[in-house]
């Protein structure tokens, strides 16, 4: 593998054939972290205590009390704000608690290898599992049409945000802010599920009812733990059994706090790229809404690496060799652009994931309709 072929995207997301439809729902609760479970399709399944909460909230005018009340709430040892609807105060109460099954030793652990793959990481979270959300199409929709998509640089940070805080070194610790983000995280998705169907652009392209269920969550999953762990695999980066098992830890824990029901959360990598297998490779594919986010995201990140994440292709339409690598079938520079019309109608509803660290003092979740 040379230098151009590592850097050039489609090898960097290690796409090959064209992608299929995805098969019924088959794996089993067994190989998960419950080791049991009802073994419902994880597409049908949400988040419906905070759903109900969170919906409660935007319809009852109560956005900027929660905004105000969250504002300064950051890190782990910080007790839950006092001034929060006493529905969502008590909700968090107990949410930012660790699993029962969480391990410590573990989790430090992962804080170690997280230390020690930290370029490698970077670069497979950054390029390939941010490109790659562009083309899993009910991500790429469900963004494009809600407020994150008017703002990918404000959104992408925000995303970084979370990536960041899971791999720094107290993530999970009393000094660390994981805990916090994450559940930052799960109640704008929460909100986004509320918001988004009320949207008459997202209805016309979606082909879900309710958006961010247990599924798509997982699905994000596998296009950044999973995929991370297949890369370092295939570049034979050195790796202790332990190392591995502690970096899948960290994900399982944060699958957790994302709201994932135990029953779907992967128990060994293996499981977990058997999931993947069956739940992300299938589904990838071209959505205009995808294009056109892939566009600006390759646009900030030729800001820092000098476009050589846009390999030497010439061509006008900068995600055609990589939508050509991840479905088969080329992304046409003649294809009809609706950005302008489409941006126009977007939902208005605001989402904020937990803050970036240049951007803490914003509000943690504005939620608009």
């Amino acid at each position: 593998m040379n230098r151009r072929s590592v850097l050039t995207l489609g090898a960097a997301l290690g796409f090959a054939g064209a992608a299929v439809p995805g098969a019924a729902w088959a794996w089993s609760p067994a190989g998960s972290v419950a080791g049991s479970g009802a073994g419902l399709d994880p597409q049908q399944v949400w988040d419906p205590e905070i759903d109900q909460i969170m919906a409660s909230i935007v319809d009852n005018g109560q956005v900027a009390q929660v905004n105000d009340a969250m504002r300064n709430w950051v890190h782990n040892w910080q007790p839950v704000p006092s001034a929060l609807p006493t529905d969502l105060r008590n909700y968090f109460t107990e949410s930012t608690k660790l699993p029962d099954w969480a391990d410590w030793w573990k989790l430090r652990r992962a804080a170690d290898f997280h230390r020690r793959m930290d370029s490698y990481l970077f670069f497979i979270y950054g390029v390939g599992g941010g490109i790659m959300s562009t083309v899993i199409p009910r991500e790429a929709k469900s963004v494009y049409w809600s407020k994150g998509g008017a703002d990918m640089q404000d959104r992408a940070a925000k995303t970084f945000a979370f990536g960041y805080d899971l791999t720094d070194k107290d993530a999970f610790e009393w000094s660390g802010e994981f805990k916090v983000t994450a559940n930052k995280t799960r109640i704008v998705h929460a909100a986004v599920r509320h918001l988004l169907p009320q949207s008459p652009h997202w209805q016309a392209v979606a082909d879900e009812q309710i958006p961010i269920s247990n599924g798509d969550i997982l699905v994000t999953f596998h296009s950044t733990g999973t995929f991370a762990h297949k890369m370092l695999k295939q570049w034979g980066v050195p790796m202790s059994s332990y190392d591995e098992a502690s970096f899948l830890h960290a994900w399982q824990v944060a699958l957790h706090y994302l709201g994932v029901q135990d029953e779907y959360i992967p128990a060994t990598w293996d499981e977990a790229h058997a999931q993947a297998d069956a739940t992300l490779t299938p589904i990838l594919g071209w959505t205009p809404e995808g294009q056109d986010l892939a566009e600006v995201l390759l646009g900030l990140t030729a800001q820092i690496d000098l476009g050589v994440t846009r390999g030497s292709s010439t061509s006008s339409c900068a995600t055609c060799s990589a939508t050509r690598s991840a479905t088969g079938s080329a992304c046409s520079a003649t294809r009809r652009r609706r950005r302008s019309s489409r941006r126009a109608g977007r939902c208005t509803s605001s989402s904020a994931r937990a803050s970036s660290r240049s951007c803490r003092r914003r509000s943690a979740c504005s939620t608009s309709s």
